[in-house]
């Protein structure tokens, strides 16, 4: 398990647009390439990795928390899980779920300039992705996003692990 926790200043996210999401999805996939994940799957946590920091930072302001375990294949089938956690402003909603499975964008698919990550999670986990609120210790509201992508190779019956909206 890696798990990270940032203190990152608004003003140090804004001063290098993108490079906190690149520099997680780096470590992660350094992190599964030392556990000898399956490439396939590795690729696609690191995708789902990025989204969810971006995701984090434009709506929370900051990446508080990311967390990446692996499952190798010889427990069970093989499974990576990724959990992030940023503030909530304040707001009620997990934004992420209202846009489950679809183009997170008021825009037309062909010309959008953002909003298909999500998608994209949902594609790589089979829909086995959410968000949920949440009140840290010290009492600040919180939106924990979740995903679970598991090996082809797993029966399509049930899923191992699984997530449950909380409103």
């Amino acid at each position: 398990i890696m798990q990270i926790t940032t203190q990152l200043s608004k003003d140090f996210i804004d001063e290098e647009p993108g490079w906190t999401e690149n520099y997680l999805r780096k470590l992660a996939g350094a992190m599964l390439k030392a556990a000898q994940a399956d490439r396939l799957m590795a690729f696609e946590a690191g995708v789902v990795t990025s989204e969810f920091v971006a995701n984090n930072i434009k709506y929370g302001g900051v990446a508080s928390v990311l967390a990446v375990a692996h499952t190798p294949a010889s427990e069970s089938p093989e499974m990576i899980e990724i959990v992030a956690v940023n503030p909530a402003r304040g707001e009620t909603t997990t934004p992420g779920t209202a846009h489950r499975g679809g183009l997170a964008s008021e825009e037309e698919n062909d010309t959008s300039e953002h909003g298909r990550g999500l998608m994209m999670t949902d594609a790589y986990t089979s829909g086995n992705w959410g968000q949920q609120n949440a009140v840290s210790p010290d009492g600040r509201h919180e939106i924990i996003t979740y995903a679970v992508l598991s090996s082809p190779r797993m029966s399509n019956d049930a899923p191992l692990s699984s997530y449950s909206d909380v409103a």
